[in-house]
């Protein structure tokens, strides 16, 4: 990509993610050309819970900086699903499954996220295709790994 656009540390996160699972196939400079108008920026502040289990949110969220917590809550005590960091996506079960959230999510420390909401998405993947399937396979591959990454789950209280 040429010049600095809204998005260029957001494409920077995810060219060199922190996260092992993050290791997608990257989306090409035309496809975040296009997904530029298509996302929301999101403030994250420390402690701030971007959404619950069992509402009705199905936004995907793109990670820039900072880091959040997923987690499950349940009467024996919270479940740490994993910590998302710069370069990854979060909230990608609800989005790829169309169902209501799973899990909670909460900054851990502060930064940016841009979300993918619903009808931004259906919006995208009618006008531009080939980029919803890229945005679609991105979420898929990395709800694979972090499905297939039990090992770092723990019960914090």
């Amino acid at each position: 990509m040429t010049g600095k656009t809204r998005l260029h540390d957001l494409i920077q996160a995810f060219a060199y993610p922190l996260d092992k699972e993050s290791k997608a196939k990257p989306l090409s400079p035309q496809h975040w050309a296009m997904l530029d108008g298509y996302l929301t920026r999101v403030e994250l502040k420390q402690g701030q819970t971007l959404f619950q289990r069992d509402r009705d949110e199905r936004s995907l969220y793109l990670l820039e900086s900072g880091r959040v917590t997923v987690h499950y809550e349940n009467d024996k005590g919270t479940l740490r699903m994993g910590f998302v960091s710069p370069g990854s996506v979060f909230g990608e079960a609800s989005f790829l499954g169309n169902m209501p959230r799973q899990a909670g999510a909460t900054v851990a420390e502060s930064g940016v996220a841009w979300a993918l909401g619903r009808i931004k998405f259906m919006e995208l993947y009618r006008r531009e295709p080939d980029l919803g399937m890229a945005v679609v396979q991105m979420a898929a591959s990395i709800l694979a790994r972090r499905s297939r990454d039990a090992r770092r789950r723990r019960v914090i209280a």
